[in-house]
């Protein structure tokens, strides 16, 4: 909920120039790793887990990659690296950002690559 928030706000030229002095982009970019982590964690269990007792919708959610929430992510990173002022920050995390892209063009389901690069 948060990325698409921050995806939304990050039309606006200032929120873009105030998210990249926030570091934005390097929290993003540790996200994204960290949601292509959880794709590699659901290929390791093949069985499906056991219902959970009584946990809300959002708990359940955290464990399971979202390709909605990497497609907000991605456009997010988008939208704040073509900015100057975020070059720097861009560079210094861009074999992170490659290596992301690659892992998610390699480990995640076709129909959710393609929904998250429309």
């Amino acid at each position: 909920m948060v990325v698409a928030c921050l995806q939304k706000l990050s039309l606006k030229k200032n929120m873009r120039l105030a998210m990249i002095k926030a570091r934005v982009i390097n929290w993003l970019v540790v996200y994204i790793k960290g949601e292509l982590a959880k794709v590699e964690r659901e290929k390791q269990q093949p069985l499906p887990q056991p219902p959970q007792p009584e946990t809300s919708e959002v708990n359940n959610n955290k464990e399971h990659f979202n390709p909605y929430l990497m497609e907000y992510s991605w456009a997010l990173l988008m939208n704040l690296c073509l900015h100057e002022e975020a070059w720097d920050s861009c560079a210094a995390a861009g074999t992170d950002i490659l290596t992301s892209a690659a892992n998610m063009l390699i480990s995640v389901p076709k129909k959710d690559v393609r929904q998250s690069l429309i």
